[in-house]
Parts: C-alpha cells; sequence; structure tokens
C-alpha cells in the first residue's frame, strides 16, 4: 500500500483483474474440450450452445466475465451485458481520467506559482497520459470487435444453416442466402487487445522498487516467524 498511492494504485487493481482473466484463457486452452460450452450432434460434429448446463464452461464465464468487468471501472445478452457496460466503463473512465489531468495541471501551476520543483509531478503526467492512451485505445477496438460480432452474427447463423441443414434434417431456408463466416483475424485482435492491458500494466508495476517492496515484506514475515518458532 506504501509502494503505490492514489492515483497509482488502481493499475494495482488493474493488474489483478487481467491476472484473473489470463488464468480463465488458460486453463481453457489447457482443459480443452472438458470445459467447452457444446453439444455433440454426432461422434464428428461438435457445436457451441448456450446455457448454464455445463458447469466447468460456466464458472470460467463467471471469472472472466466479473474480472473483466471489474477490470473497467475499478435485449440481446451481447448488447445488454458486454457492450452496453463496456460503453459505460469507457465514458465514465475517459471522464474520470480528464477530470484527474485537470486537477494535475492546476496543482502543477500552483506549485510553480509556489516556486516548487514539478519533474516528479511533470514525469507522472506523462506516465497516467500513455498509461491512459494505452488503455482507451485497446478498449475501443475491444467494442469494435464485439459490434462486429453482434452486425453479423445472425448472417453468420443463418449461413451456417444453409450449409449444414441437409447434414442434420433440419428445414433449410426457402432461398438462396450467401455463404458468409466470422473473420478469424478480428476475433484474434478481440482476445490481444482484451489481455494487452494487463500486460502494460505489468511493465508499470514489476520495477526494482516494486520487488524491494515484496523483498522487504518476506523478510518481515520471515522474521516474524522464526521469532514466533524461537519463542
Amino acid at each position: 500500500m506504501q509502494r503505490f498511492s492514489y492515483p497509482e494504485r488502481p493499475i494495482i487493481f488493474l493488474s489483478g483483474c487481467y491476472t484473473m482473466e489470463s488464468i480463465v484463457y488458460i486453463a481453457g486452452f489447457l482443459l480443452g474440450d472438458k470445459v467447452v460450452c457444446n453439444n455433440r450432434f454426432d461422434s464428428h460434429v461438435k457445436t457451441v450452445v448456450q446455457g448454464t448446463k455445463k458447469e466447468g464452461c460456466t464458472i470460467l464465464f463467471m471469472m472472466l466475465y466479473f474480472f473483466s468487468m471489474a477490470s473497467s471501472i475499478c435485449v440481446y445478452a451481447l448488447q445488454g451485458f458486454v457492450l452496453a457496460p463496456l460503453f459505460v466503463y469507457l465514458f465514465l473512465g475517459t471522464s474520470f481520467l480528464l477530470a484527474g489531468f485537470v486537477s494535475l495541471f492546476r496543482i502543477r501551476t500552483i506549485m510553480k506559482h509556489d516556486g516548487t520543483k514539478t519533474e516528479k509531478l511533470e514525469k507522472l503526467m506523462v506516465r497516467i497520459g500513455i498509461f491512459s492512451v494505452l488503455y482507451t485505445v485497446p478498449t475501443t477496438i475491444v467494442i469494435a470487435c464485439y459490434f462486429y460480432e453482434q452486425v453479423f452474427r445472425e448472417q453468420w447463423e443463418k449461413s451456417w444453416v444453409s450449409r449444414t441443414c441437409k447434414n442434420y434434417a433440419v428445414p433449410c431456408p426457402g432461398h438462396h442466402l450467401p455463404q458468409m463466416s466470422p473473420d478469424f483475424t478480428v476475433f484474434m485482435i478481440k482476445y490481444l487487445m482484451t489481455l494487452i492491458v494487463g500486460i502494460t500494466s505489468g511493465f508499470w508495476i514489476w520495477s526494482s522498487k516494486t520487488l524491494n517492496s515484496w523483498r522487504r515484506c518476506y523478510t518481515r514475515l520471515a522474521s516474524n516467524k522464526q521469532g514466533e518458532t524461537t519463542v
């Protein structure tokens, strides 16, 4: 707590949230189909399904959703529970950032008027400014990717039904539909932008000063434990 005071302290919470998000993605990758939300039509074909019947998939989703929403604050489901909150968080976050910069500039003006050195404050303002850009730009890109998914999802589903209706003996569309499928690159960009803020916050946190703070904390804990054992 002494190492990072406001306005740097929210970076700690951001880093923790993105750590949990990364753990969810890693767990999903390692567990594979054991936790995927799918049903099998036959022994070879799997399709993604919605619902809460798959416990492992539901748990991973709840972790990912909670920490992704938490990292953005310190009707269709995609619109109501993803796009709308992200829009609100981005608007509020940008508003608070602008208000913070206005306050910092006022403090800087007062300090200069009083003849106080402002080098440290200016360095902090530059770091916060860079981090703000590295946060708002990826978040905006993620929202754009979700919009892409929202706009074309219905066409992808209809196209899939059109291609596979004969295989599954379901009614085929009465007219020919253009074949459309999601762009894999857009989804990879979405996942990259989702986690990149955690990478940038890590660069801020894991400095030599932070490592020394953890070293001192470990030393105090070890000495206290040794003292209790001696008593």
